[in-house]
């Protein structure tokens, strides 16, 4: 047989091959996003992803938020529905009104906080502000919950598929503002009124995020904040440290406010004097390292501020 014979012999049962494979199979899982924000970021977005293998006539998403390091956490109401991009939204899944027949459906999920029903199965204790409605309830403290909850026996079912990977296709999401604290928080589940679930017996696999909020001192020994250490950064320092000039903070970095003072105060000793005045110009004047002379004001991942090296001779 000819090379060209074989080759498109061989071509052509390649593609009956991969014709005849079944596609992958669909799994029933809720997976919630991970992301990193900056330290007292506001109107966080965190979606929430919703896979079925065969269509469902409920979802019941009780979600406990945890903090992992003391501190770094919400700092606001938590906004939970489900996004009208999404898969869910665009079903009769969410509708709990009679206008079935006239996509995309007109009501969203409700969204509320209900009473636990049991610790058994869940991932820990919830605060005693779990409770209320969403509209009224107080910020959240660590270890809170809320509960998405849609029905869809009257109207239909969510369909049989899986959300797009990319956030804004997600069919639910949780909006919130973060802590000033660096660190991290857990987006599990828990019980509320029930479990995790889609209806029918159907207890879908769950994956939780992590938010990790990251100190964001960038502008820190550069008052201007225009990416170098200059003549213009040694002036305002001098004004802070011999004038009375204002502290320069950074919200982002504010979670080392109480020990560093602001953009100016190079060493990290809590205070702009004439020892930042002179790292400052041994930096923007002689080009030593802004490395090896100013301190890590972000310091270590519990938020320690690192000091700089001990300067025995200033000039």
């Amino acid at each position: 047989m000819r090379f060209s014979v074989r080759f498109r012999f061989c071509f052509a049962t390649l593609c009956v091959v991969l014709w005849a494979r079944p596609a992958a199979a669909l799994e029933n899982s809720v997976v919630v996003e991970s992301k990193t924000v900056v330290a007292g970021a506001d109107s966080v977005w965190v979606a929430v992803f919703v896979n079925n293998s065969v269509p469902i006539y409920e979802l019941d998403l009780p979600l406990e938020l945890r903090s992992v390091t003391a501190g770094a956490f919400t700092r606001s109401k938590i906004i939970i529905g489900d996004a009208p991009a999404g898969r869910v939204h665009n079903s009769p899944l969410s509708d709990d009104s009679s206008n079935c027949w006239f996509p995309p459906w007109s009501n969203p999920f409700l969204a509320f906080w209900g009473a636990p029903n049991t610790v058994d199965n869940c991932s820990g204790p919830v605060s005693e502000s779990y409770g209320g409605d969403a509209s009224t309830n107080a910020p959240f403290v660590s270890p809170d919950a809320v509960l998405l909850t849609a029905d869809g026996h009257y109207c239909g079912p969510l369909g049989a598929g899986q959300d797009p990977p990319s956030s804004d296709s997600a069919s639910c999401y949780l909006v919130f503002d973060v802590t000033n604290i660096p660190g991290q928080f857990e987006i599990d589940t828990c019980c509320a009124w029930g479990h995790l679930s889609f209806g029918g017996g159907i207890v879908p696999s769950f994956t939780k995020g992590v938010i990790t909020i990251r100190c964001d001192c960038s502008c820190h020994a550069d008052p201007d904040c225009n990416g170098v250490t200059d003549i213009v950064d040694v002036i305002q320092t001098i004004d802070r440290a011999f004038r009375g000039a204002e502290t320069i903070d950074d919200p982002s970095c504010a979670a080392h406010g109480a020990s560093v003072d602001g953009r100016t105060d190079v060493n990290c000793s809590g205070a702009t004097d004439l020892v930042d005045v002179v790292l400052m110009i041994r930096v923007a004047v002689r080009g030593e390292d802004p490395a090896s002379v100013f301190c890590n004001a972000c310091g270590q991942s519990m938020g320690v501020a690192t000091p700089a090296p001990r300067a025995t001779a200033l000039l």
